[in-house]
């Protein structure tokens, strides 16, 4: 079995680019994934995290059900926490 290294997708997540994000959404779609607003995909942060942490969807997916968990809430947060901040500086016109 795998072992997740935290820092190592911390530190990933934030040199992704639009295109990592446009060749994990067409991955996690082939994947049958039909979630309407993807970044609340579950597939699709297995996918990222498989890239940043260089294995397999497979592996990401035979995690043990607590660690695959935390390792897609990772991701999660990462990118809708990155949403957040930018309404919440707009809103406070910053």
């Amino acid at each position: 079995m795998m072992k997740v290294d935290y820092k190592k997708l911390k530190q990933g997540l934030g040199e992704l680019t639009g295109y990592d994000f446009a060749a994990a959404e067409q991955q996690a779609r082939i994947l049958g994934d039909g979630t309407p607003e993807i970044v609340y995909s579950k597939t699709f942060h297995a996918v990222i995290a498989a890239k940043v942490l260089g294995v397999t969807i497979d592996d990401i997916k035979g995690l043990p059900i607590r660690e695959y968990v935390a390792v897609t809430s990772n991701v999660s947060v990462f990118l809708v926490g990155t949403l957040t901040d930018q309404a919440l500086q707009e809103l406070s016109g910053k």
